[in-house]
This record gives C-alpha cells, sequence and structure tokens, in this order.
C-alpha cells in the first residue's frame, strides 16, 4: 500500500542543462551552478551548486569537481540535493563540467 503522504507524479524530464557564472575567489570555487531541467509539466531549477578545483593523487594533479547545493550547520556542510542513481548523478555532473570554459 503506498504511502498516503506520497504525492504520485509521471514527470518526463524532456532537457537537461546547467548554467554556469564563473567567479574569481580566494577558494576553490571556479563557478556557482544552476541545474535546469525541462520537463512537460514547466522547468525546474536547482540553485546552489558549485564547480571547485581539487588536487586529486599523489601527483595533486588539479581535476574540476560538481558539488551539489549544501546547507553549513554548526560542524559542516549538508548536502540538500540527493539523486540514488549514481549512473544518473554522474552523467549530470559531467556534463555540467564539461560545460566550464577551461582557460
Amino acid at each position: 500500500m503506498p504511502d498516503t503522504n506520497d504525492l504520485e507524479l509521471d514527470i518526463k524530464i524532456l532537457k537537461f542543462s546547467a548554467d554556469i557564472n564563473q567567479v574569481v575567489r580566494e577558494d576553490n570555487i571556479k563557478a556557482f551552478v544552476t541545474w535546469k531541467f525541462e520537463t512537460e509539466k514547466g522547468l525546474i531549477k536547482i540553485y546552489g551548486g558549485t564547480i571547485r578545483a581539487k588536487k586529486f593523487g599523489e601527483s595533486e594533479k588539479t581535476i574540476l569537481s560538481y558539488d551539489p547545493p549544501a546547507i553549513k550547520t554548526k560542524f559542516k556542510y549538508n548536502k540538500v540535493l540527493f539523486i540514488d542513481n549514481i549512473d544518473f548523478f554522474k552523467q549530470l555532473c559531467s556534463h555540467t563540467i564539461g560545460r566550464y570554459p577551461l582557460n
């Protein structure tokens, strides 16, 4: 029996895009990101993501990564976006990072 608090939505995602707003800052944040999901019911926007430069591996090669929106608590940041399909999430992140202009 379905949970009575659930609202059944049959929404098809038609298109995904990411708005990239580059910033110049002292920390490792390179851009702020808005994810846009165009659906048959209208546009869904997710604000607050970031593209960050991170050191990776022993060579400390700099890579870019997408971090989903988060809320700062007393001790840490808690992510406020969760997609349980890891392959789908990686696909969205890869598309987002691929749109970042490397100068």
